[in-house]
């Protein structure tokens, strides 16, 4: 068993991408249980994974501690951090059973600054996880916003965002975006070691999408002139942000409605699409006879929010 510990900004959000890639799974609050062997450093809104040990409720950790064989578990040197809270550290209990586990060891030893082997303990509604520590998120997010890449439009989505719709297309090698404007998906894909193919009826706009996955020395990416509307080739997994109806000068007000009946014929797997939410969007994926599979939505300001949705046929 894994045990996922998602970010709390947007738990849904994160379990679904979570699930796309691992399979289905059991969630505690913001703990997500599942039953597989996969690994994968490419989650964006999961904060750490663990390979589960134990759960018991929160007065049965002593009990628990006395009967796992730690010294099978632990290879090396050892730390215990307990979260009480979402990440709030009880150093009192992270002391105090880890003191426990160190008198259970024929060799002990401890090291809190860069242990062998990590455990992790995690509280949630009076139950306990124990667990050690197979990744922990570290993607300098921030430093990859929009406003640091070398070119820049306005309403790009953000890195976090864009990998976590990446990661709910669930594909392993390559994804397609249609309106790739400057290339939010496409790094982000790129980064993930996806191969990542990119299109736009804008000369211009391909030519600033180039110089940004060059600025991350992305090398795995194709990127060519297409109309949305026009495309005739099948791809299995599309991520994309279309621009907004009435601000796209190229197709007019209509571009989602048509869209979207285009996507119905080019979809080989599944696609993510992200609407603005002043758009009826169901509406409109009822009408093209996609399938709604999941539908998540993600907050930028008081007059925009973000919907996501996972299609398939």
């Amino acid at each position: 068993m894994v045990l996922f510990l998602l970010s709390k900004e947007n738990v849904s959000m994160a379990r679904a991408e979570a699930e796309a890639i691992f399979g289905k799974g059991t969630l505690d609050e913001n703990v997500l249980s599942i039953n597989t062997s996969k690994n994968s450093d490419r989650l964006s809104y999961t904060r750490m994974i663990l390979d589960a040990i134990f759960d018991c409720k929160s007065n049965e950790v002593e009990q628990k501690i006395k009967k796992t064989n730690w010294n099978k578990l632990i290879k090396g040197s050892f730390s215990l951090t307990y979260h009480k809270f979402d990440k709030e550290i009880s150093h009192s209990l992270s002391r105090k059973y880890g003191g426990m586990i160190y008198d259970l060891l024929k060799n002990p030893k401890v090291n809190l600054e860069k242990p062998k082997t990590k455990l992790i303990a995690i509280e949630r509604n009076n139950k306990v996880y124990f667990g050690i520590l197979k990744w922990e998120n570290k993607e300098e997010f921030y430093a990859r916003r929009p406003d640091k890449r070398p070119e820049q439009m306005p309403i790009t989505v953000l890195p976090k965002f864009a990998r976590a719709c990446v990661n709910l297309t669930g594909s392993k090698k390559e994804v397609y975006d249609p309106f790739c404007g400057v290339g939010g998906f496409l790094i982000e894909a790129g980064l993930m070691k996806l191969k990542a193919i990119g299109s736009d009826i804008e000369e211009n706009i391909l030519r600033m999408s180039k110089k940004n996955l060059e600025y991350y020395k992305i090398k795995n990416f194709k990127l060519f002139k297409q109309d949305a509307l026009k495309i005739n080739k099948m791809y299995d997994y599309i991520v994309t942000d279309p621009p907004y109806g009435k601000a796209s000068k190229a197709i007019g007000v209509d571009l989602y409605g048509r869209f979207l009946i285009k996507l119905k014929k080019i979809l080989g797997k599944r696609a993510v699409v992200v609407f603005p939410n002043f758009i009826n969007a169901e509406k409109l994926i009822k009408k093209s006879k996609l399938k709604i599979v999941g539908k998540y939505s993600i907050y930028i300001h008081k007059s925009l929010t973000r919907n996501v949705y996972v299609l398939t046929k």
